[in-house]
């Protein structure tokens, strides 16, 4: 079942929604099946990455359509979003295997991705000099043979966590991409190393190094992983019957400011308000389509949404250096 994002806000008007809006869930479903307890690691990743999609789009089959820009003509130079994103990630694998980038000129001004002359060239080369600085940052990482992949499958209380891990290599789990570094990257990468951690008599390293254009995350060997996955995966089997209170950008920014930054919790609050709500210059995630539709108009940074944060980051933030 897909729904509109304009026809969901229409409808709020049309019944008169306020900020005082209930949410759309506001008692919660039944527990699901118990296969659901078998959980497949991407599964579990793409849940933290937004829970109240993926309980959207789980256990009531609706899947909010988000507008899609419509491209302006442009010249090519002006690539933005996911064309850059694109172009600057084949660099940089190219860059990674030592590649000859200066051949791969041709090849790029061959498929029109950039336009032919001097312009293209002095964008290439901008390009160029900034993904080969920081494959120079990631290199070191991965020398050497990396590690085989691993399959697994965890048991875990009355829950199988099961899937594979790849990209290991001497120095631990290496994950890199070259672009800002967002909350669900730190997500995902957390839970790749709880259970590494949590598998035992693997020569696995258990530490893990997160690379992006603008920070470097590494997590440190878990003593208690399993425990704390088992938290992770109790959050998963409550947010499958009511979507939780947990906002992956708007969390982490509570609970870095309480919990790193030592700010009173009044203090931390007004950070998290302000990633929550954004401003005129930024679209803050509330404006997210599930969430606007799972909690309505109202506040749902409560009590339960503190408690939430700092459950899911303290360990983290025990457990890293940046």
């Amino acid at each position: 079942m897909s729904f509109s994002k304009d026809n969901y806000d229409a409808t709020l008007t049309e019944r008169g929604a306020s900020k005082n809006a209930q949410p759309f869930i506001s008692q919660g479903l039944a527990q699901p099946d118990e296969e659901f307890k078998k959980i497949e690691l991407a599964s579990l990743i793409k849940f933290f990455a937004n829970p109240a999609k993926f309980f959207l789009n789980q256990r009531l089959g609706i899947f909010l359509e988000e507008k899609t820009p419509v491209l302006s003509e442009r010249e090519p130079f002006d690539l933005k979003g996911l064309e850059k994103y694109a172009f600057e990630q084949t660099l940089l694998q190219k860059s990674l295997v030592n590649a000859d980038l200066t051949d791969y000129l041709s090849a790029v001004k061959a498929s029109g991705k950039i336009p032919p002359g001097t312009l293209g060239e002095y964008f290439y080369q901008k390009s160029r000099e900034e993904v080969e600085r920081f494959a120079h940052t990631v290199k070191p990482y991965i020398t050497g043979t990396p590690f085989d992949p691993v399959e697994f499958n965890l048991k875990i209380a009355d829950y199988a966590l099961f899937g594979k891990i790849d990209t290991i290599f001497e120095l631990g789990l290496i994950h890199y991409r070259y672009t800002k570094v967002k909350v669900k990257d730190r997500l995902k990468v957390w839970i790749y190393h709880l259970v590494l951690n949590s598998m035992e008599r693997t020569p696995y390293p258990k530490r893990s190094t997160l690379i992006g254009a603008d920070t470097m995350l590494v997590l440190l060997p878990v003593q208690e992983s399993n425990k704390i996955l088992l938290d992770l995966i109790k959050k998963y089997w409550e947010g499958l019957s009511k979507p939780l209170l947990f906002f992956p950008e708007t969390s982490c920014k509570y609970a870095h400011a309480l919990l790193e930054k030592k700010m009173p919790d009044e203090e931390a609050m007004r950070k998290a308000r302000d990633e929550w709500e954004g401003d005129d210059y930024y679209r803050g995630e509330s404006h997210e389509p599930s969430f606007q539709l799972c909690f309505g108009k109202g506040d749902p940074l409560d009590a339960e949404f503190r408690k939430i944060a700092k459950e899911i980051f303290e360990p983290m933030i025990k457990n890293s250096v940046s």
